[in-house]
């Protein structure tokens, strides 16, 4: 594992990606959270962790939900998505800063494998889920991504290297962090990946 300024440059800097500058993953983006956002009553709190350039943000507001928040590492991606017109802060997953038991839904797509500690992200997760609140989570599976970018993706198991188990392993980091996997989806429109939806255990 990398010392967290390192970390920091990589996912800012040197990885720095923006989703809405991509096709692919614009429309990705768009398919997730149709089939498992829309489902949410409209006057839910809803967390984007991880918001990026706020392509998901954008998303939440076309399908009607008021109450949203994001969060970026990256102070470029948090001022870009804050034009959609929700709250968006500028800080790190594992240092989410709210109170806990604020948000119905936790929602995070293409973001755990890059975290610097996953389980530690998915815990400030847990902190900010109200009791009854869910965690709607996207990550590449089985993940083949440069390990420098998805330094994350050993310790939630999903890493390619490791084999694919149908998302044993993950399911297993979640329990640990807290979550109880309800549901999941595989899907390869943007890139394999696996949809998880978790109730906070």
């Amino acid at each position: 594992m990398t010392d967290f300024a390192d970390y920091k440059r990589r996912q800012t800097v040197e990885f720095r990606s923006t989703e809405s500058d991509v096709p692919r993953w614009r429309e990705g983006q768009t398919r997730f959270v149709d089939a498992w956002l829309s489902c949410y009553l409209r006057d839910r709190r809803l967390l984007d962790a991880a918001c990026g350039d706020g392509v998901g943000l954008r998303e939440l507001r076309r399908l009607g939900f008021e109450r949203c928040a994001g969060v970026d590492l990256c102070a470029t991606k948090a001022r870009n998505a804050r034009a959609h017109g929700y709250p968006v802060a500028l800080a790190d997953l594992h240092a989410l800063p709210w109170a806990a038991g604020t948000f119905d839904v936790v929602y995070s797509s293409h973001t755990l494998e890059h975290a610097h500690d996953p389980r530690a992200a998915l815990l400030e997760m847990r902190r900010v889920a109200k009791p009854s609140g869910e965690l709607v989570l996207v990550v590449p599976f089985p993940d083949p991504g440069d390990s420098r970018a998805h330094c994350g993706k050993w310790d939630l198991g999903t890493a390619a290297d490791l084999g694919d188990d149908g998302g044993a392993r993950l399911g297993a980091v979640l329990g640990m962090c807290g979550w109880r996997v309800m549901e999941t989806r595989r899907d390869s429109f943007r890139e394999p990946e696996i949809w998880v939806r978790a109730a906070a255990a």
